[in-house]
């Protein structure tokens, strides 16, 4: 009992099939997965003017100089993309890495730990 273009959906009469169409006048629904206008979750901006990290990229053997506008910096850790530890160093006076020659050019995860215990994490470019 098939009957050609008898499936009424929507004011649209099918053609064998559902529709392609969505809907797009729904409206957002902030904070949700599907939100289009969020591709990922950004820390606040106080968060990302804390530190500045220089030069970018940085070449292998050449100095990375990570400074803080409000704080000291308590720890400097590089993480690559597999997530292993490349570098870490603690102290309060740290502001400088030196790249060793032996990193693969890439990216990584710069994680900056301040004095009043905020963490900070950005990408930086080897070359």
């Amino acid at each position: 009992d098939f009957k050609r273009h008898g499936l009424y959906l929507d004011g649209n009469v099918s053609n064998g099939h559902t529709p392609t169409r969505y809907n797009t006048q729904l409206g957002v629904w902030v904070g949700s997965p599907c939100d289009p206008n969020v591709t990922g979750e950004a820390p606040p901006i106080n968060q990302q003017t804390k530190i500045s990290v220089y030069p970018q990229p940085v070449m292998k053997g050449k100095e990375l100089t990570i400074t803080s506008k409000t704080e000291s910096i308590s720890e400097i850790t590089i993480i690559n993309l597999f997530g292993n530890v490349e570098f870490n160093q603690i102290g309060i006076w740290v502001n400088t890495v030196k790249i060793r020659t032996d990193f693969e050019s890439g990216m990584y995860f710069i994680q900056v730990k301040l004095s009043s215990g905020d963490v900070i994490v950005q990408k930086v470019i080897v070359q």
